[in-house]
């Protein structure tokens, strides 16, 4: 135990995670341990708000993104907001703009929304809960795993995490030979880390003597680096053994042969030979399970640009851009007018683009004439963008539309009454919260220079 902790100790400074900090007893009561008392800065109950706070947006950022990603991130986030009531006293699209990047927009929202939560609640004030099932239950959008990683990390509770990580070494462990994905095989792994973890944290102390005084905390971190690190996924990334101690170097025997290195001797040979075949056999747990295709949808995307009109000042060019839905697929993000292709529709991209927009939109510049509508003079396919989800897959038919106003006594002008826009110029829309598709939509269109300002 006291060699993995060690090992872990160094990879963890090694990586260089900066939500990775020396951990704060909330036990500690000795003059000693509780040095950082009130009148040595802020309290205890401070110290572990702030504590459990970093540690909670750590782990919904490195959900299915890497930690080189995450760092950047991490300290940015904490740069401008510092601590939980900063973050939920900031604006939504504040908080999408600053997860611009990250992808699955929908955790930054539930982010921030369970910030207000936990601020605004009358018991909480703040603090995130210490025990599992509080977190899950009090906290908005916090799941079994991030639960127990903040009791874990945070409060020094021995609680299990799992994640397909832990799920691989524990099918491993123990030929398990299950789809890892059904609830069943779920719900035993659950049971399998929880066990371990309940048994590390009542014999550690009879075991191995001397541990220090965050061993809970260590429960489940080194069983995350181990498995990172020495049972990955794919084979030429798995490690046959995990870090052992030096042992003493051995003498050299001089040998040559006449093609240089001497080859293995029989003994050697079988001995690879063994090994070689109990990692294949290994390499096979968990069971694979083919995965279902995602379903592929065709979607046209306008990008429709207003040109100043000749007869009036100058100005840059604008663009129509739409706010999504609070609620569902990328909530809150900007994007520009986008629907579903048809059948058919396809063939005719530039008309069904052309009679998409057609009187939808206000106009872009003042007018004294009403009603007024916008139609579109010009329309070019710019190219397809694909889109992929953890479920579904978007491809994108980017049309640019020249925009120009129409006066038509005789039209019905609906200006957009089912969603929240705005005309916006080149630079408005680069600050834009919009989600990673839509980004390279517009890309299409700047790196062809067909926008100007």
């Amino acid at each position: 135990m006291q060699q993995l902790l060690a090992w872990f100790d160094g990879e963890e400074h090694a990586r260089n995670m900066p939500w990775r900090k020396p951990w704060i007893d909330p036990n500690a009561r000795s003059a000693k341990r509780a040095r950082h008392a009130e009148d040595d800065g802020p309290s205890m109950h401070a110290r572990l708000k702030v504590r459990a706070y970093q540690v909670w947006i750590s782990e919904i950022m490195l959900q299915q993104t890497r930690v080189e990603t995450v760092r950047d991130y991490w300290n940015r986030w904490m740069e401008r907001w510092p601590t939980i009531e900063a973050l939920a006293s900031a604006t939504r699209d504040d908080v999408l703009s600053a997860w611009r990047g990250l992808g699955y927009y929908s955790r930054a929202t539930r982010i921030h929304q369970a910030a207000q939560s936990v601020v605004h609640h009358p018991t909480l004030q703040g603090m995130l809960p210490a025990h599992v099932e509080d977190l899950q239950k009090m906290v908005p959008g916090v799941g079994r795993y991030t639960a127990g990683a903040i009791s874990s990390i945070v409060f020094g509770h021995a609680v299990p995490i799992l994640d397909g990580n832990i799920a691989r070494v524990l099918s491993r462990q123990t030929g398990l030979y299950a789809d890892p994905k059904s609830k069943a095989t779920v719900d035993l792994l659950w049971d399998m880390a929880r066990l371990l973890v309940e048994q590390a944290a009542a014999h550690a102390n009879a075991l191995c003597g001397n541990l220090p005084a965050d061993a809970a905390q260590h429960n489940d971190i080194p069983d995350m680096e181990d498995v990172c690190t020495f049972c990955a996924p794919f084979p030429e990334q798995t490690a046959i053994a995990a870090p052992q101690p030096k042992a003493p170097p051995k003498k050299k025997m001089k040998q040559t042969t006449l093609f240089g290195a001497a080859p293995p001797s029989q003994p050697e040979q079988q001995a690879s030979h063994a090994a070689q075949q109990t990692l294949e056999y290994v390499r096979q747990f968990p069971l694979k399970v083919a995965k279902q295709a995602s379903p592929i949808e065709p979607r046209l995307v306008c990008i429709v640009r207003a040109s100043p009109p000749p007869d009036g000042p100058p100005g840059e060019d604008r663009f129509w851009v739409e706010q999504r839905p609070d609620k569902g697929l990328l909530a809150g993000l900007w994007e520009f007018p986008m629907q579903l292709l048809l059948d058919g529709a396809q063939t005719n991209l530039l008309d069904t683009a052309r009679g998409y927009i057609q009187h939808r939109l206000p106009p872009p510049w003042p007018s004294t004439e009403t009603p007024i509508g916008v139609v579109a003079s010009n329309a070019h396919a710019q190219g397809t963008v694909r889109h992929v989800f953890s479920h579904l897959v978007w491809d994108l038919q980017v049309v640019l539309l020249d925009a120009s106003t129409a006066f038509d006594p005789s039209i019905e002008v609906h200006h957009n009454v089912e969603r929240h826009g705005a005309w916006l110029t080149a630079a408005e829309v680069e600050s834009a919260t919009m989600g990673t598709g839509m980004r390279r939509c517009w890309s299409l269109i700047t790196t062809d220079g067909a926008c100007h300002t």
